[in-house]
């Protein structure tokens, strides 16, 4: 179950390593990973989805939460959880974003055509 949890958020996957190996085999899979770019939208949509969940629930969460006393209870323990899940969603969405513009940004130099439908 974990597994499938990590492989819906995670495009490791799908892309390659291209920090191991020959220089050979460097270029081969940094020009795989160039043309599956177009896994990444999916991949940072799942996460914009997970933020907007998390942040809804934040709200909720923080609402049940009685102000007046000054005990730590479950609510704020969940808040606090959902918070920051979603200061992780927003990691993962500025870094695959990141990682979609330089690999587009390379395919456009290599003259890739990209992924094709």
């Amino acid at each position: 179950m974990l597994d499938a949890i990590r492989n819906y958020f995670s495009p490791f996957a799908v892309l390659k390593d291209a920090t191991r190996g020959s220089f050979a085999e460097k270029t081969a899979a940094y020009r795989y990973n160039c043309h599956m770019r177009g896994c990444l939208p999916t991949y940072i949509s799942r996460w914009l989805w997970s933020f907007a969940g998390a942040s809804v629930l934040v709200g909720f969460f923080d609402a049940m939460t009685p102000y007046e006393s000054a005990a730590l209870n479950v609510f704020v323990v969940i808040a606090a959880a959902f918070a920051v899940f979603a200061a992780m969603a927003v990691c993962a969405i500025c870094l695959l974003s990141y990682a979609y513009a330089s690999l587009a940004f390379a395919a456009a130099r290599l003259h890739d055509p990209g992924p094709r439908s």
